[in-house]
């Protein structure tokens, strides 16, 4: 187990200040378990210990440490800007809380204050509030609603943005106020929120300029009871989406977002990496079919049924038809390939773009520095891609001739040792003008088969990553993802009937248009149905031949927004 000495700063003054009921919070709907901070220091207690839990109530743990580095280029100077935080012990990068829409992109100690904190949302909650709004018994006092729904960020005070989390606005005032009708808007089953910025103090941990960045954090999962086979993904998935937005006056260039990543399959010094380039995924992995073999037992070890845990981009910058732009693994050590040093952003710079901390290119083979043993003269982008990449992008489309792995640098080497491993995939390049935002959207899968062998598991994995890839490109995820809705679509607006069904479903709502698409999935994410609606206000779906079960309708209206119903077929 690892220990980082901690200075929380603020950050624990923030803590004491606020409260321990709002500034932590555990998203726990599916196969995860784990504790979130608002902070860019996931998956650990901020101490010591790890909190990515999986399976749930296991205390076995998949992840010790991750974050959100995101750093680009002054237009005009050509300096560094932006944020990387990794374990916080001498400081932070980033701080709770928006920013200023003046051009300042300045905050105050209040509002560092106020936003300490985790916003928990539970979409059986929200579907309770819009009953109790419907019925009467919000407005009489019968139903009382979360405090996390009562006291949903949706306004910011003045000086900052009017809308800072997304909700329905019922009477389109642009105020939120559940007693007007309206309710926060989540994804999954289950999401926590909090909202971070790079302009509060300085960078101590890596002595970057700051950005002026505001970024608003979604993390979120959903699960599916009934799954069985290739949907059961679902049960073991976690979602990450990240907005970030330029609150300052410059325009930032060749920025890179990147997901750091220590991950520690139980036992921390016996793993290793690699990059699924066809997936858009790094995953990590055990080396031992035991975890923690010849070691004195631990906590969170796995032992013999070991998880490959990968971190999959599901949005970012597209350049050829790849999300990932690269992924770049580094050790537990000070050297040219390991840690970045305390105070020196460029070393991140460097990693988020495939480059060592002393400016080298990384290359194809071997431990990728160039002139090591079994290293080609090749420049590439993503390390140890095994058969991921048959098109060999990373290498400029070049074939360079074998498959690299860490465990197998190259065919003369010799099998390379498991160890303490990290690494960072990135997307980009981005630009960001004054007010811009890019959204970044993650999918982190922990993939377990007690009854394959670790390179299986490795490949099941890539397998579960395009299967999740396919999905969320689809909107057709296995599990009820986006059933709350907007302006356009609500769900007191719409009747499904009869629930359940036989021959016939209906579907009535004055939000129904003639020529509003359609979509009927069964629960493995397979469309069934397509087509339109052929008068306003009324579809009529025929499902005799369905066979019994659960399945989902999508329902796209105007701009492309959609709502997700379920229904069962007897």
């Amino acid at each position: 187990m690892k220990n980082h000495a901690k200075k929380f700063m603020l950050l624990g003054t923030m803590i004491s200040i606020v409260g321990s009921s709002f500034s932590q919070e555990v998203l726990d709907v599916n196969q995860v378990r784990t504790t979130v901070f608002p902070s860019n220091l996931l998956f650990w207690d901020q101490s010591q210990f790890p909190t990515y839990e999986v399976p749930k109530g296991s205390d076995k743990y998949s992840m010790h440490t991750a974050n959100l580095w995101f750093i680009g280029k002054d237009d005009i100077t050509g300096n560094l800007h932006g944020f990387a935080d990794q374990y916080g012990a001498v400081g932070s990068d980033t701080w709770t809380g928006p920013l200023k829409t003046d051009g300042s992109a300045s905050t105050t100690v209040s509002m560092v204050l106020n936003f300490g904190r985790v916003w928990k949302l539970n979409r059986i909650d929200i579907d309770a509030l819009i009953q109790a709004q419907n019925d009467g018994t919000l407005l009489s006092g019968g139903y009382t609603p979360p405090i996390d729904i009562v006291q949903w960020p949706a306004n910011g005070p003045v000086g900052f943005a009017n809308n800072l989390s997304p909700f329905y606005d019922k009477n389109s005032d642009g105020i939120y106020n559940i007693y007007d009708g309206d309710y926060p808007l989540m994804k999954g089953e289950q999401m926590l929120y909090w909202i971070l910025n790079d302009s509060y103090g300085t960078h101590q941990e890596t002595n970057l300029n700051a950005m002026g960045a505001e970024i608003h954090v979604s993390f979120y999962a959903c699960k599916n009871e009934g799954a069985v086979g290739s949907q059961d993904i679902i049960n073991y998935t976690t979602f990450l989406e990240y907005e970030i937005i330029n609150r300052s006056l410059k325009t930032y260039t060749d920025i890179y977002a990147g997901f750091n990543t220590d991950a520690d399959i139980g036992y921390s010094s016996d793993d290793y990496t690699g990059s699924h380039v066809d997936a858009d995924a790094f995953y990590f992995y055990n080396g031992d079919d035991i975890d923690g073999q010849d070691t004195i037992p631990t906590f969170g070890q796995y032992g013999k049924n070991s998880p490959v845990q990968s971190i999959q981009f599901l949005e970012g910058r597209e350049v050829d038809g790849r999300t990932m732009s690269g992924y770049m693994s580094y050790g537990n050590n000070s050297g040219v390939a390991g840690n970045p040093d305390v105070g020196n952003g460029q070393h991140c710079y460097n990693y988020l773009r495939s480059y060592f901390k002393n400016g080298a290119s990384m290359v194809f083979g071997g431990t990728g520095f160039p002139g090591g043993n079994g290293a080609t003269s090749l420049d590439a982008k993503y390390m140890f891609p095994g058969a991921s990449d048959a098109a060999h992008q990373g290498t400029g489309y070049v074939n360079p001739g074998f498959e690299w792995k860490q465990q197998h640098p190259c065919p003369s080497c010799l099998p390379a040792l498991p160890t303490d491993v990290r690494g960072v995939g990135a997307s980009g390049p981005f630009t960001l003008s004054p007010g811009e935002s890019v959204k970044v959207v993650l999918g982190l899968i922990s993939t377990f088969d007690s009854t394959a062998t670790i390179p299986e598991r490795v490949e099941l994995n890539r397998t579960q990553n395009k299967i999740l890839r396919q999905w969320y490109d689809d909107n057709a995820l296995p599990c009820v993802m986006d059933v709350l809705s907007n302006e356009e679509f609500t769900l007191e607006s719409l009747q499904l009937y009869p629930n359940p069904a036989d021959n016939l479903l209906r579907i009535t709502g004055e939000a129904l248009a003639t020529d509003t698409e359609y979509k009927v999935l069964d629960i493995n994410g397979r469309v069934l149905l397509t087509g339109k609606s052929l008068q306003n206000k009324y579809v009529e779906l025929g499902v005799e031949t369905f066979s019994p079960g659960l399945y989902f309708v999508q329902l796209k209206g105007k701009g492309g927004r959609m709502l997700t119903l379920k229904f069962v077929k007897n």
